[in-house]
C-alpha cells in the first residue's frame, strides 16, 4: 500500500507499506532490490522513498480494500527504510 507522509521540502513524500510474511531475515537487501526496482520501472517522482516492512495484514474494510487512513494515521514509532539516506531511520509518527 503506498500513501504520501509529509515532506517539508517538497511538501508530501511517497512511502510504501510491505507487507512480508516472513520477518525473521534482515530487511536491508530486500529494500534496496525493491528501490531498485521501482526505479526502473516508474517515474521517478513515484519511487517511494520511505519503505515500512509489516509483519501482519493490513487493516481492511468489510470489502477488504486496504484502510490507507488508518496507515497514514499511525502515530507510533516505526522503523522505516529511508532511500535518500539509504538506512534505516525512526519515524515518530503522524506529525499532523
Amino acid at each position: 500500500a503506498v500513501v504520501p507522509v509529509p515532506d517539508e521540502i517538497r511538501g508530501q513524500e511517497v512511502k510504501a507499506h510491505i507487507w512480508i510474511r516472513d520477518m525473521s531475515h534482515p530487511q536491508d537487501l530486500a529494500a534496496r532490490e525493491l528501490l531498485a526496482h521501482c526505479s526502473r520501472s516508474l517515474a521517478a517522482f513515484k519511487v517511494p522513498r520511505y519503505l515500512q516492512f509489516r509483519a501482519t495484514d493490513f487493516p481492511r474494510t468489510p470489502t477488504m480494500k486496504i484502510r490507507k487512513e488508518e496507515l497514514v494515521a499511525l502515530a507510533a514509532p516505526s522503523r522505516i527504510w529511508d532511500r535518500v539516506l539509504d538506512g534505516w531511520v525512526v519515524e515518530l509518527g503522524n506529525k499532523s
